[in-house]
């Protein structure tokens, strides 16, 4: 299954963008509350978004902000990667290709050449650095002015380098919308909170945890998590108008 998640503010109330296999929406959520709501309930992505589709996206695998850059993120799908620019504060935004696409291709990752990429995060800091997740395994990249990655040591597994977290795989990461220290990751089925002091050293503060027991019950109550929704069959509106459905 695909999931990605960006990070939205619409008139100062944290949210962000969940993409599900063709589907996205919007939820607004804070961190440590259980106020979650859902603004834009699930839509075809490719109604909102058609410069991804455009460019052969069906589904969208991870996503992470281009550091230094404001409103642009790279976006992942089988293999590949656009760099999209987007603003953030405004619900059902126009969107742009930047950049791509282009394959995500790692000379020290062979594994994943061409391969589906799970998760990414970006590391706190001053460097443009992130951590991206394919398969069991992570690599650190180094992300570049010019809009490539550059592969820094060789991939790890990730329960070895991240050997506190409960799982092997990943399935997506929600940084906090808050404090760029802090995330959430998800996999099957459950999440953690985790506490990011630096690129080799993370912390579990919370977790794991059933999706939708307690907290991220929009994710279960839209179908992206537990009762799982299918994917949209049909194709794409022609016109631009929707219902955000927005409660």
């Amino acid at each position: 299954m695909s999931r990605a998640i960006v990070n939205i503010n619409i008139n100062d109330e944290t949210g962000s963008y969940f993409f599900f296999e063709n589907q996205y929406c919007a939820i607004s959520w804070q961190p440590g509350a259980i106020n979650d709501k859902v603004i834009l309930h699930p839509d075809h992505f490719a109604n909102d978004w058609p410069a991804l589709a455009q460019n052969g996206f069906k589904t969208i695998d991870a996503i992470f902000p281009r550091p230094h850059y404001d409103n642009q993120w790279f976006f992942f799908s089988q293999g590949k990667y656009l760099i999209v620019q987007f603003d953030g504060s405004k619900l059902q935004g126009s969107s742009e290709v930047i950049m791509g696409p282009c394959e995500v291709q790692f000379t020290n990752w062979i594994a994943l050449t061409g391969g589906t990429i799970n998760g990414a995060i970006a590391i706190p800091g001053d460097d443009p650095q992130a951590w991206l997740f394919g398969g069991n395994q992570m690599q650190l990249v180094n992300v570049l002015s010019d809009g490539t990655m550059q592969a820094t040591g060789e991939a790890v597994y990730t329960a070895e380098k991240w050997n506190n977290l409960p799982w092997q795989t990943i399935d997506m990461i929600v940084p906090s919308p808050t404090n760029p220290n802090m995330a959430y990751v998800f996999s099957e089925g459950k999440y953690i909170h985790l506490d990011i002091q630096n690129r080799d050293d993370v912390r579990v503060s919370f977790g794991p945890e059933v999706v939708g027991e307690k907290y991220w019950k929009t994710l279960k109550d839209v179908g992206f998590y537990g009762q799982l929704r299918p994917p949209i069959l049909n194709e794409p509106r022609t016109d631009s108008k929707r219902d955000s459905g927005v409660d």
